[in-house]
C-alpha cells in the first residue's frame, strides 16, 4: 500500500538526517587486542577521476603517465585508476560490434607493454599503482578478462579478473581474488565495480582476511541523484558493514564508441561507522564525519587525500561470529543444488502488522499478556501477519510452555503467523530466539546465528538457518542486526528462493547505519525486508522498486512503516506486495564463494 506520509517523511528523514553534514573532527580509531592499524600522511592515497580516449591505448596510456607524475609531486605511494581506463569502456555481446572488437583486440598480459611502462613508473616512484583494462586469456582469442592490473613499488605486475562481469560476452568471469599486502598501508583486496555493489561476499572474504582496504574501480554512470544514490550509499555500507577503508575509481565524461555512455566521475576514500561518514578525498568537505551526500562530480583529475587519518585491518574476523567454514558449506549446498529455487508466491498482498514493543520493563507474564492482547487486535484487522520485536520475553522460556500452545490455538484458528522474540532455555544453554507460529498452528524456531559482542556471555550461539514457506513465498528469518551485517545469511536466503526477510530487533537508536544497512536488503539482495524493532521508529517494511524514484531519492517503495512517520504507533498496519521480489544477481557463482570462505 503506497503510503504518501510515509513518503513526506521519509524525505524529511533524508532532509534532515542525511544531508545535514555534522562539522565533527575525524572520528578516533579504536583497536581491539592485536588489531594493526596504519597511519596515513597528507597525499599518501590518491584515486583518479579519468576520461579515457575511447579505443586509443596510447592516447589513455600517456595521460595516466602525466597523473602519475601529478600524483608523485603530491606525496602519493597508492594511485587508482577506474574500470577499464586504458580503453575506454566498452560492453557488447555481440562479436561483430565494434566495441566487442576493440576491447578484445586491446588485452594486453601482465607483460605485455601497458603493464611494462606503468611497473617501470611504479618501481621508479616507489609507488602501488593499480589500473582498468582487458586482460588476454590464453588460448581464447574470442574473449578477454575485465581487469585491474597492480604495478607494485618493485615494478612486479599482478592482476585482479573481474569476478562478476556484466559487460557482456567479451568478458570472461575471473574465479580468484586477490589481495596485496603493501605492509605500510595494510592488505587491500580488489572488486570491481559491480562486484563490489552486487557481489558482497568478495568484500567479505577480502574483510575477513585482515584488509584494511578494498580498491573498487569502477565504470559506474547514471543522473547525478541516482548515481550518489546508488553508488555512495554501497560504498559506505561496504566501508561499514566490512570495517574497511574504500578507495574508489571512476571514468568522467563521454566515453564509448558512439559517444553512448556518461560518467559522473565521484571517485572518493572514505571510513564509515554508525557514527557517520568521513570522506578523505573526493568530497566537499574531507576529514569531517558527514550524514550527507558531499561527493564531488564531473571533474577530471587526480583526489588525494586531504588531511592525515588512520586505517585498521578489518575486525570482521576477529571475533566468534563470522562463520567462515558454515558459509562455506552454504555456498557449496548452493552450488551443487543451484540457487533461484522459487517457491511461486500467490501474488496477494500480505496484511502485516508490526508491534513495537520492549520486554525490558515488564515480566514475562506481562510481556505474554500483551503479546496475547496485540495478537487479538491483528486478528480482529483481519490481518495475515503480526511481528514482535527481539526478546520480548525476556526472563528464559522453554519453547514447552503453556503460553506457546495458547498462541498455536489462536494462530490455527484465525490463520494468522505470529513471529516474536524469546529468551529460550534449550537443552544446551540459553539462546536468543525468534519463535514463528505459522497459520496452520506449527511452531518453527531459528536460534541467532551472528551474536553482538554484549550476547557473547549470555546466549548460546545457534546453528542454523530457518526459511519459512508462506502463501507469499519462502521467508527467511533473521535477529537483530543480523539483516544489516551478516550478509551471508541474507544471501542463503535470496540464493535459496526467499522472497522476503522477517528480522526483528531490539534497538535503542536509530542509526545512519541502520537506514543505510536496512535499504542494502532490497537494494543489493532483491528481498522485501520487514523489520520490527523495539523502537517503533526503526519498524520498517522496505521493498525494492527496481527503478530510481526521485520522490524518496531512492529506489525503494516503502509498505506503510518506517522511520519518522508522522504518527509512529506501536502497532503499525501495512498492505505488503512482494512483486519485483527474489534474489537475482548477474554471473553469480556460489562455487567461487565456497572456495573462498573454505580458505578463511
Amino acid at each position: 500500500m503506497y503510503n504518501k506520509a510515509m513518503e513526506t517523511s521519509f524525505r524529511r528523514m533524508m532532509a534532515g538526517i542525511l544531508l545535514a553534514a555534522m562539522v565533527v573532527t575525524s572520528p578516533v580509531i579504536t583497536r581491539a587486542e592485536g588489531q594493526k592499524t596504519y597511519d596515513v600522511e597528507k597525499g599518501q592515497l590518491g584515486v583518479v577521476n579519468f576520461h579515457p580516449k575511447w579505443g586509443d591505448k596510447k592516447a589513455n596510456v600517456d595521460k595516466m603517465k602525466r597523473l602519475i607524475d601529478r600524483a608523485h609531486n603530491k606525496g602519493t605511494k597508492l594511485l587508482v585508476f577506474p574500470e577499464l581506463c586504458v580503453t575506454g569502456y566498452a560492453s557488447s555481446d555481440s562479436k561483430n560490434s565494434k566495441a566487442y572488437k576493440m576491447v578484445v583486440k586491446a588485452a594486453e598480459t601482465k607483460k605485455g607493454k601497458t603493464a611494462r611502462e606503468i611497473a617501470k613508473i611504479s618501481d621508479k616512484y616507489d609507488m602501488w599503482i593499480v589500473y582498468g583494462a582487458s586482460e588476454k586469456i590464453e588460448g581464447n582469442k574470442k574473449q578477454a578478462y575485465n581487469s585491474a592490473f597492480v604495478c607494485d613499488p618493485e615494478g612486479k605486475v599482478s592482476s585482479y579478473r573481474k569476478i562478476s562481469p556484466v559487460e557482456g560476452a567479451w568478458c570472461k568471469p575471473g574465479k580468484k581474488p586477490l589481495i596485496i599486502d603493501t605492509k605500510e598501508f595494510g592488505k587491500f583486496g580488489l572488486s570491481i565495480c559491480h562486484d563490489t555493489y552486487c557481489v558482497p561476499e568478495i568484500a567479505r572474504y577480502y574483510a575477513a582476511k585482515g584488509c584494511s582496504m578494498l580498491l573498487n574501480p569502477t565504470a559506474e554512470s547514471g543522473s547525478d541523484r541516482e548515481f550518489q544514490y546508488y553508488y555512495e550509499n554501497s560504498l559506505k555500507n561496504a566501508a561499514a558493514r566490512d570495517d574497511v577503508t574504500v578507495l574508489s575509481s571512476n571514468l568522467v565524461g563521454v566515453d564509448g564508441p558512439y559517444k553512448d555512455y556518461e560518467f559522473p566521475g565521484g571517485s572518493l576514500i572514505l571510513q564509515s561507522s554508525e557514527e557517520g561518514t568521513t570522506f578523505y578525498a573526493g568530497a566537499k568537505n574531507n576529514g569531517v564525519v558527514t550524514h550527507g551526500r558531499r561527493i564531488k562530480l564531473h571533474k577530471e583529475g587526480i583526489c588525494v587525500n586531504e588531511v592525515p587519518f588512520t586505517m585498521r585491518e578489518s575486525s570482521v574476523n576477529r571475533g566468534t561470529e563470522f562463520h567462515g567454514k558454515v558459509y562455506q558449506k552454504w555456498y557449496h549446498e548452493l552450488a551443487v543444488k543451484g540457487n533461484n529455487d522459487h517457491f511461486n508466491a500467490s501474488g496477494k498482498k500480505m496484511k502485516l502488522a508490526t508491534v513495537s514493543l520492549s520486554g525490558e520493563d515488564m515480566s514475562d507474564k506481562e510481556a505474554q499478556n500483551k503479546l496475547t492482547e496485540y495478537v487479538k487486535k491483528a486478528v480482529n484487522k483481519k490481518m495475515d501477519m503480526v511481528v514482535f520485536p527481539e526478546m520480548l520475553l525476556d526472563e528464559g522460556t522453554s519453547l514447552d510452555d503453556d503460553f506457546f500452545k495458547e498462541l498455536q490455538k489462536i494462530a490455527r484458528k484465525h490463520q494468522i503467523y505470529i513471529v516474536f522474540g524469546i529468551l529460550e532455555k534449550g537443552q544446551n544453554g540459553t539462546y536468543n530466539t525468534a519463535v514463528v507460529i505459522k497459520d496452520n498452528g506449527k511452531l518453527l524456531h531459528y536460534r541467532k546465528m551472528h551474536r553482538n559482542t554484549s550476547e557473547l556471555a549470555m546466549v548460546q550461539c545457534g546453528q542454523k538457518p530457518l526459511i519459512v514457506k508462506t502463501k507469499w513465498g519462502r521467508c527467511g528469518i533473521s535477529i537483530g542486526d543480523e539483516s544489516e551485517k551478516a550478509k551471508e545469511l541474507m544471501r542463503y536466503y535470496g540464493a535459496k528462493g526467499c522472497y522476503y526477510i522477517v528480522n526483528i530487533a531490539k534497538e535503542n537508536k536509530q542509526t545512519l547505519a541502520k537506514i543505510l544497512h536496512s535499504s542494502e536488503v532490497p537494494n543489493c539482495d532483491g528481498l522485501t525486508l520487514i523489520s520490527c524493532s523495539s523502537k517503533k521508529e526503526n519498524s520498517m517494511v522496505l521493498g525494492s522498486s527496481g527503478f530510481y524514484n526521485k520522490k524518496t531519492d531512492s529506489y525503494l517503495k516503502f509498505f506503510g512503516t518506517g522511520p519518522e512517520r508522522k504518527q509512529s504507533p506501536v502497532f503499525q498496519t501495512a498492505k505488503v506486495s512482494f512483486s519485483g521480489s527474489g534474489f537475482s544477481v548477474i554471473n553469480y557463482y556460489p562455487e567461487v564463494f565456497s572456495k573462498m570462505y573454505g580458505e578463511i
